[in-house]
């Protein structure tokens, strides 16, 4: 006998048809002008300029050449390297330190993904096309290296060590940026520089610790945005994208979605879900028919709910879920949203499923999680 439940992202829980969860975040983002944090987000730009290339080369010199933070030349102890240290270092000390990933996947964001998906030590390390570190994504309990910010720690004690704002401002020579968060933003994932790099700090908003870090060079946080910005000066813009890059992209996206997925159910003890390449089909298809047809719903108007879907596919199960997001910057952060929202929690932690199946487009992220029969 099937079983089948709906679980609604704004909350309740109602004995119907089938798990399913919505996260849709209004966000300002690089190709609709809408970006991520739960409201739509207003931009204000007091004053144009030009010579955009010589600020980019300014922020890139934190990377690319002697950024403060590390660079080939250092004499520090790479051992005894603490993660955001790892910022401006470049992919072979990367690779001395870690090993060759097990996967190199584009963003959309001009690094490529280096992913190290163990479970008790998970590790995105992002790379741009000068072989330095821009950004990464760190989680674990496995992670000595993230210290003081080592999963688990409570958002009291680190809030009270690092005091939280609403308001974070970045200058440079060109331009000055100040980022906005809103109250629910500053209680899941607030933004704080330590060292001169920014972090990111995602927290488990019902348990109230801290899940996981994401690491970052001043560009890509003025690049992606994840919160309302105000700024003075030009917009730093990622490159366009192809229709066969986002191809790439997306692909990427699907992977590091599961391997984080997996790393993230490890910390709460549950046993890791393995791919199912029919259900990611069907994950993939409702992806690309949101962002075809520009909706954002489990209803598909051409493909129906979800026991449709599947059963085009010949996916037979005992049990499904669907988790469903739109407008993060990447696969990682739709995650974390779906930890902190009820509904999308109780499909990515539930212990009874067994496979699960990722379709990514674009910006629209679907997870498909089923028992078979």
């Amino acid at each position: 006998m099937r079983k089948f439940n709906l679980a609604l992202a704004f909350g309740g829980m109602v004995t119907v048809f089938l798990i399913v969860g919505v996260l849709f975040i209004e966000k300002f983002s690089n190709s609709n002008g809408e970006g991520e944090g739960g409201s739509k987000n207003e931009l204000v730009s007091f004053e144009e300029r030009e010579q955009i290339e010589d600020h980019e080369t300014a922020l890139n010199e934190q990377t690319d050449g002697d950024s403060g933070v590390h660079n080939e030349d250092s004499d520090d102890n790479e051992g005894s390297r603490m993660m955001h240290e790892w910022v401006g270092s470049s992919e072979q000390e990367v690779i001395d330190e870690f090993g060759e990933p097990e996967r190199k996947d584009p963003s959309a964001y001009g690094y490529d993904w280096w992913v190290y998906p163990d479970k008790q030590a998970y590790r995105q390390i992002g790379i741009n096309d000068n072989g330095r570190v821009v950004t990464l994504l760190a989680t674990g309990e496995d992670q000595e290296k993230m210290e003081p910010f080592t999963v688990g720690t409570s958002y009291e004690d680190i809030n009270g060590e690092m005091n939280f704002s609403r308001e974070v401002q970045l200058e440079d020579e060109y331009a000055t940026y100040k980022f906005e968060l809103t109250e629910e933003e500053q209680r899941v994932h607030p933004l704080i520089q330590h060292d001169d790099v920014w972090l990111q700090l995602h927290f488990d908003a019902h348990e109230q610790t801290l899940s996981s870090v994401r690491y970052l060079t001043s560009e890509m946080l003025i690049k992606q945005r994840p919160y309302a910005i105000i700024y003075r000066g030009e917009l730093l813009e990622p490159e366009p994208i192809s229709e066969q890059e986002w191809e790439e992209i997306n692909r990427g996206a699907e992977k590091q979605i599961f391997h984080f997925t997996n790393a993230l159910r490890h910390q709460y003890g549950l046993e890791g879900l393995e791919w199912h390449d029919d259900t990611a089909t069907v994950a993939m298809k409702h992806s690309q028919d949101m962002e075809a047809n520009n909706y954002f719903s489990h209803t598909s108007p051409g493909r129906g709910e979800l026991q449709d879907r599947l059963a085009n596919e010949e996916v037979g199960y005992e049990m499904a879920a669907e988790n469903i997001a739109a407008q993060y910057v990447d696969g990682a952060a739709a995650v974390n949203g779906w930890l902190n929202s009820e509904g999308h929690r109780v499909n990515l932690l539930h212990d009874e499923f067994t496979h699960l199946g990722v379709g990514a487009y674009k910006q629209h992220y679907t997870q498909n999680f089923i028992m078979p029969w």
